[in-house]
């Protein structure tokens, strides 16, 4: 892919300026900028409606009907939908039916988000389709509208939420190269993305087959031939007979809160102060380092009773309720915030293999026995004290642990993998749509 990219401006390609809506780009001088309404980049734009709701007669027919929710589901084609429309449904409202290798643009809510149509297709008000015009490629209309969300914020229409029009969509500037390099670069970023989408075929693949796993080994555990139900707390599950049966208080020398309260002001910047974890950074076997916060020296030593260390179980209490991970080396010595700490007595229990349990469709349902609340769910310290668990001998703990972690790693493989595909797309994209690295049409 690399060899049909020019990687520097040589001295026959100039290049002039020219004015993208309120900016001032440097393009190469075969670009030309069109909007989005202009016959050599359209043939037609307009939104959907919605039919009546309460009308049964038109809906569950034969007519795909796109709402943004599709879209967002969707990817790059958007090839099914949760809804359908009959004919009448059709006919009653402003809807039409998109054409097949269209563009669709959404203009409610997640404004910005862009489509293509695999399929005849309609669509309700809060989404444009696009027909787009012989002059232009399809595929680079769709990455280069997938970069317009920077413009749209900085003249969309604010009402009780953020909303574009078809008025703005049409007199959107983009860049338009010659036919041919148009098709390159599509064709360039096309093979990225069908690489990311075998990525996360592969990652989705890996995670049925943990799921797999985990029942398997949770249920039936290691070489067992004898299997009776137990009760774990308020459910039961069929596991080996040897197996024992604990509450967390009696595998745990300690299970309690962090710290419960605002300590806005106690936070840091930069690379100063102590990493301070809270339920986002928190997930299924693994932590979230995306976003971790750092709290001041003082705060830490103020409050060592909320502090964590390497091996401890870390678990949500409120949003993705009962999500445990096991903390690493890098975070030992954190502290934390309005989540579950379980220090496992080493000599008793694997702390990972709680972990996985605590995950697992066994344990998922065992937490949701306990948690209460009626809009936001939560678990209390004290009711997940009593959370039971099947206890394997040590050693058996330790084999189930190495099993699913070798699978878990797979997975974390394949994520940094597509996490560098994304990386690659985006540098691409910015250096291809706007003519700062040429390609090779020859």
């Amino acid at each position: 892919m690399s060899e049909t990219i020019d990687s520097e401006r040589t001295g026959n390609l100039d290049y002039k300026e020219v004015m993208l809506g309120p900016k001032a780009v440097t393009v190469p001088v075969s670009w030309s900028v069109e909007k989005i309404v202009s016959p050599n980049v359209t043939n037609k734009i307009k939104a959907g409606g919605t039919p009546k709701a309460t009308n049964d007669e038109y809906y569950d027919g034969d007519i795909k009907y796109v709402k943004i929710e599709d879209m967002s589901a969707a990817g790059k084609y958007i090839q099914t939908t949760k809804n359908h429309l009959t004919k009448e449904g059709l006919d009653s409202t402003s809807t039409w039916l998109v054409p097949e290798d269209s563009l669709l643009l959404s203009m409610y809510g997640s404004y910005g988000k862009v489509a293509i149509t695999c399929d005849e297709m309609a669509t309700n008000q809060a989404i444009l389709g696009i027909i787009p015009s012989n002059s232009i490629d399809l595929d680079y209309l769709y990455y280069a509208s997938s970069r317009l969300k920077p413009y749209f914020e900085s003249v969309v229409l604010e009402t009780t939420q953020a909303n574009l029009n078809k008025g703005i969509v049409e007199n959107t500037p983009i860049l338009i190269p010659p036919l041919p390099e148009q098709r390159r670069i599509a064709d360039i970023l096309s093979t990225v993305d069908e690489y990311i989408q075998q990525t996360n075929e592969l990652i989705e693949e890996k995670k049925n087959l943990k799921r797999g796993i985990t029942q398997d080994l949770m249920s039936k555990g290691i070489n067992h031939n004898s299997f009776e139900e137990r009760r774990l707390g308020p459910i039961e599950a069929k596991i080996p007979s040897a197996w024992d049966i604990a509450p967390l208080s009696e595998i745990c020398t300690e299970v309690r809160n962090g710290f419960v309260g605002s300590a806005t002001q106690h936070y840091t910047e930069g690379e100063e102060g102590v990493p301070y974890l809270q339920s986002n950074n928190v997930r299924r076997n693994k932590m979230d380092t995306d976003e971790v916060v750092k709290i001041s020296e003082e705060f830490n030593e103020e409050n060592p009773q909320t502090r964590v260390y390497t091996g401890d179980l870390l678990t949500v209490q409120s949003g993705h309720v009962g999500e445990t991970c096991v903390v690493n080396d890098q975070f030992g010595g954190a502290n934390s915030h309005a989540i579950i700490i379980s220090r496992v007595n080493s000599e008793v229990a694997h702390p990972e293999f709680v972990s996985h349990f605590v995950n697992s469709k066994v344990g998922q349902k065992a937490i949701d026995a306990i948690a209460v609340g009626s809009t936001v769910k939560h678990i209390n310290v004290t009711d997940f004290r009593k959370f039971k668990l099947p206890l394997p001998d040590l050693e058996e703990q330790r084999k189930i642990s190495d099993i699913l972690n070798k699978v878990t790693k797979k997975i974390n493989e394949e994520r940094r993998r597509e996490n560098r595909l994304n990386e690659l797309k985006r540098g691409l994209m910015q250096d291809l749509l706007t003519g700062k690295v040429r390609v090779n049409t020859d």
